[in-house]
């Protein structure tokens, strides 16, 4: 699991797991995450995600392409596409939680 800070100024974070992305706000808590990652193409990803209704007074959208782009271009360089669905009625945050174990290996 990978946890990384995607702004700093706006408090908003990203987990990987491998298999999908969950966008965290420190503020309102999950605000996306990923539906769907399509690496077929080893020059191109293709990522969905599911988002909330925003109403913030500056753009979620955009720290979140930035973030998510950085980190699938920090070794190899490729086309990254981000398609966004927003789900209605959800305002600010997707009604998600996360919920952690501590495993003994």
């Amino acid at each position: 699991m990978k946890l990384k800070c995607i702004s700093n100024k706006r408090g908003i974070y990203f987990l990987y797991d491998g298999d999908k992305y969950v966008i965290y706000s420190e503020f309102y808590g999950i605000v996306a995450e990923s539906t769907n990652i399509n690496r077929d193409d080893e020059k191109k990803v293709i990522i969905d995600f599911d988002i909330c209704e925003w109403f913030g007074y500056w753009e979620l959208k955009p720290i979140i392409t930035k973030g998510i782009k950085a980190e699938e271009t920090m070794y190899i360089q490729k086309d990254v596409v981000i398609n966004y669905n927003t789900i209605e009625k959800t305002e600010n945050h997707l009604n998600k939680f996360l919920k952690f174990e501590i495993l003994d290996i």
